[in-house]
């Protein structure tokens, strides 16, 4: 006989339905490291230098990084909503990394 593919639901402190957190990090930050670190890899970005009346002025945006610094502060919100203590690093570490990720899409860094 073949095993699951998934793990079977088990029943929280809530009574509802939910698929087991593996270690420490669970499922919603492992997805928050994936969109944290995947703009690292990918880029898909747009510059714009402007020229007025002598002044010049220029806008930066990476897109990708826009959406993985977006993903990843969701991401460590929605660990940061489960009661586990042993996440504070993990949430930490997501709203670290999405701030960089937002800040190099803006062009600040």
């Amino acid at each position: 006989m073949l095993p699951p593919l998934h793990p079977p639901l088990q029943a929280d402190a809530d009574g509802a339905l939910a698929l087991p957190a593996k270690g420490a990090l669970g499922l919603a930050g492992i997805a928050g490291a994936v969109c944290g670190l995947v703009p690292f890899v990918l880029s898909m970005s747009r510059a714009q230098i402007v020229t007025v009346n002598g002044v010049t002025s220029g806008t930066y945006r990476d897109w990708v990084a826009l959406g993985g610094g977006a993903g990843a502060i969701l991401f460590a919100l929605v660990c940061a909503a489960t009661p586990r203590t042993s996440r504070v690093l993990v949430v930490l570490g997501l709203l670290g990394l999405g701030l960089v990720q937002i800040l190099r899409g803006l062009g600040k860094i």
